[in-house]
């Protein structure tokens, strides 16, 4: 026998899954959302975020728009840029690099990096540690 009891709490789902041959359980603090239905958030213009905010990491998924620039800067968090749409301008370090869509990139922690959009861009980045500054 296998009986899953699901509750809705304040936090979001809970469920306890019960079982003859093991005996568990399974704790959601967050709801499941849908991309579209989050808030986006202008980082600088021409460039709007939605977040995701875990433990360990941020996950970010852009959007910015042709001939957009992000201006130099540098932070603590290793950033890895998946662009999903698009073409953008990266300068990284002393190295500039144009990234296409299905291209990912590794920032390192406190690299000098900057971006132009060449056309509409979506792009997803992942950041470790939480990005702090990035919750609204």
């Amino acid at each position: 026998m296998f009986v899953i009891i699901k509750t809705k709490t304040g936090l979001g789902e809970a469920s306890l899954c019960l079982s003859d041959n093991k005996n568990y359980i399974t704790k959601s603090t967050h709801q499941m959302q849908f991309l579209k239905d989050m808030p986006g958030h202008e980082i600088v213009p021409g460039f709007t975020g939605r977040f995701v905010h875990g433990k360990q990491g941020t996950l970010s998924f852009v959007d910015i728009k042709k001939g957009s620039r992000l201006p130099e800067h540098h932070h603590i968090h290793e950033q890895i840029s998946h662009v999903v749409e698009g073409e953008i301008e990266m300068v990284i370090g002393n190295e500039t690099i144009i990234l296409k869509a299905g291209s990912v990139h590794v920032i390192p922690s406190n690299m000098p990096h900057s971006a132009y959009a060449i056309t509409d861009c979506k792009v997803i980045d992942a950041f470790t540690p939480v990005r702090e500054d990035y919750k609204f």
